[in-house]
């Protein structure tokens, strides 16, 4: 890929990490596997090749509210799935995480893309693998009591780090 393509791509890649993540309510879902997946087809259309890919990970890990991650455990238990990207540039598979946007960063981390290497990924990671489906949005946290929850915090996180 050319300098100049790469460029491109961590362009689209902030673009996309800093549309508001959101569980979905009302038919508006900007979660990891939405966003994950508008980044892979932009991506694709810039001549990239990507892979879906997704890891486990523990809510109680997550710098968020106790209350948040006692709920998310009750409701779903502790194996929990995240997905995100790999994109190939000069052979090399490279992890892209676009989940939070900057305006949740502190407390969450900003994932960052120079082109070169590994971006942040947005949980802490267990057990990373390729996943072969296609992203789907039935996924059971888009729904229900902790995505509004989830989304009233995300939504008082990012007023109370306004820059």
């Amino acid at each position: 890929m050319s300098k100049s393509s790469i460029q491109q791509a961590t362009k689209v890649f902030n673009i996309i990490r800093d549309i508001p993540y959101q569980l979905n309510v009302a038919q508006k879902d900007t979660s990891c596997s939405s966003k994950a997946k508008l980044l892979g087809e932009l991506l694709t259309r810039l001549g990239f090749t990507v892979r879906n890919m997704c890891c486990i990970f523990d809510w109680n890990e997550l710098p968020i509210p106790q209350s948040l991650a006692k709920l998310a455990t009750k409701k779903f238990g502790k194996i929990n799935y995240h997905f995100f990207l790999a994109v190939k540039i000069d052979n090399r598979w490279l992890n892209l995480d676009p989940t939070w946007d900057k305006s949740l960063c502190p407390p969450l981390p900003l994932s960052t893309w120079d082109g070169k290497s590994d971006a942040v990924i947005a949980v802490p990671a267990k057990s990373i693998r390729v996943y072969k489906k296609k992203f789907k949005f039935e996924n059971r946290l888009k729904s229900g009591e902790f995505a509004i929850i989830f989304n009233n915090w995300l939504a008082q996180t990012r007023r109370q780090y306004e820059r």
